[in-house]
This record gives structure tokens, C-alpha cells and sequence, in this order.
């Protein structure tokens, strides 16, 4: 069990690594150390999502940054299809291979990404599809996307929330209003606000920057996001 939490602690630094074979050799260790006596199926199913979730971000990170983002989906597809049949899990881990192809490798455009997330019956891959589709759905469809998964993400563990979820969605908005101010309303001032909640460090910044991207694009802020 010791090793399991120290597991968590270190996928998401190898995920921000782009080592995702890293990721999956430890999720095959992970398998030796069971679930403590009495523990629900569901719990050994929910582990299974934190690799595929921490190794999607990884990608969308990438490819926001389009250097080498095509090598990074060709590691993950080969990493988590790689995965042995008698791996729990192993079909989870094939069908997050197909996904992360199809998200973002492919040309399915941003609405038919979204509805085989909604088709999607684990948190994980359902995520991999919406995070996909903010790259092709221009600022609007992308602020709706991220809001529609952010409550599930904000459950992770910690370390994968902090390291990989929170930098990313404050790097898709520092881009998205550099290569596409005219999709806000006063430009500018969206800008300066969100560089300004920018200034803010880490989790606590997204409040701030969420809030001046929906109302600079028109789109309602769900209840929780205003709360």
C-alpha cells in the first residue's frame, strides 16, 4: 500500500517528463501490491485512470506547444496500447490508445470529439475526448469543454491536479488570447486580466482567469466556477 501512494507521487513528474512508458512499467509494479483487504472493485478500476488521465494532459501540453507533439502521441499510443492483456485493466488501457490517436492525431473535428467523450463510460476517457476537442472547437467550444470536465479533475489526486491540470489550462488560455483575440470581446482587456490572474501562482489562479475568459467570450460560467 506504501507503494501505491508513493506511486501517485510520482506519475505525474513523469508524465510532465513525457515518460510514458515510465508510467506504465510503474502501473505494472503497482499490480503486485494489492488493494487493501476488503477494498471495492471500483477503487482498483479508479486507479487505472490516473496514468491515462496524466499521460493526456501530457500530450495537450505538448501540443500547445507543437514541438514534437506528434512524437509524444506516438510514445503514449504506444505505451498505453503496449500494455499487456493480462494487466488489469489492459482493455481500459488499449481503448485510452485509440483515443489519444483519435484526439489528437486525427482529423475528426472538435464536435465529433465531443460526443465520443460523452459516449465514453469511465471519467478518463472522457476526458481524453473533451481535451482533444478544445483544440479544434475555437475559444467558446473550448471554454465549455474544459468547465464540463474540470469538477471530475479537481478530484484527482493532488499531485496530478497540480502538476499537470493547472498548468495546462493556464497555458491554453495564454496561447488561446494570443492566437485568437478577436474570438474575445475587448481583446485587450481580457488580456491584461488574464495576465493578471497569471501573476496569481498555482491552483488559485484559475478562479481569476476562468472568470475574465468567460465573460470575454459571452459564455455563462457554470455555478460552480462562480460559487
Amino acid at each position: 500500500m506504501l507503494f501505491r501512494s508513493l506511486a501517485l507521487q510520482v506519475i505525474p513528474g513523469k508524465a510532465a517528463d513525457g515518460d510514458y512508458a515510465g508510467i506504465m512499467d510503474l502501473w505494472r509494479s503497482l499490480t503486485t501490491d494489492p488493494m487493501p483487504p476488503g477494498a471495492p472493485q471500483e477503487a482498483e478500476s479508479g486507479m487505472a485512470e490516473i496514468p491515462i488521465i496524466a499521460i493526456g494532459f501530457s500530450v495537450a501540453a505538448l501540443k500547445l506547444r507543437a514541438d514534437a507533439a506528434g512524437s509524444h502521441v506516438a510514445a503514449a499510443v504506444l505505451a498505453l496500447g503496449g500494455v499487456s492483456g493480462t494487466v488489469p485493466e489492459a482493455e481500459k488501457f488499449h481503448r485510452a490508445a485509440r483515443l489519444i490517436e483519435d484526439a489528437f492525431a486525427s482529423v475528426l473535428g472538435g464536435g465529433q470529439l465531443v460526443e465520443m467523450g460523452n459516449k465514453q463510460e469511465t471519467t478518463a476517457l472522457h476526458v481524453i475526448s473533451y481535451l482533444g476537442a478544445m483544440f479544434k472547437l475555437g475559444p467558446a467550444g473550448a471554454f465549455r469543454a474544459l468547465c464540463a470536465i474540470l469538477p471530475a479533475l479537481k478530484g484527482l489526486p493532488k499531485g496530478v491536479y497540480r502538476v499537470l491540470v493547472v498548468p495546462f489550462v493556464r497555458s491554453f488560455w495564454r496561447v488561446a488570447i494570443e492566437r485568437d483575440a478577436f474570438a474575445f470581446s475587448a481583446p485587450r482587456l481580457v488580456e491584461r486580466q488574464i495576465n493578471e490572474a497569471l501573476v496569481i501562482e498555482g491552483e488559485a489562479s484559475l478562479l481569476p482567469l476562468l472568470t475574465a475568459v468567460g465573460r470575454g467570450l459571452g459564455v455563462s460560467a457554470p455555478q460552480w466556477l462562480r460559487n
